[in-house]
């Protein structure tokens, strides 16, 4: 699945015009679009603090994962 992801946007990545219909099969239609956002756009222009929350949230997860195991904690 990541593969894929990976393939089609940069398949996509290489037409030049944004808003540019590529394919269009019965109601199927691929239109080129930039999301610089998060979910559906929002938080546009905020990058890199989006990118730094995620770090955040992935180091506290992985410290609330260590210290369930260091507690022997059932389920973790």
């Amino acid at each position: 699945m990541v593969a894929g992801d990976i393939i089609t946007k940069d398949w996509i990545r290489t037409f030049p015009a944004d808003g540019e219909t590529i394919t269009k099969i019965g109601f199927l239609r691929i239109i080129h679009i930039t999301n610089t956002g998060s979910a559906f756009g929002a938080f546009q222009g905020y990058a890199l603090v989006l990118a730094i929350i995620g770090i955040l949230g992935l180091f506290i997860l992985s410290g609330s994962r260590l210290i369930c195991l260091q507690k022997n904690i059932p389920g973790s």
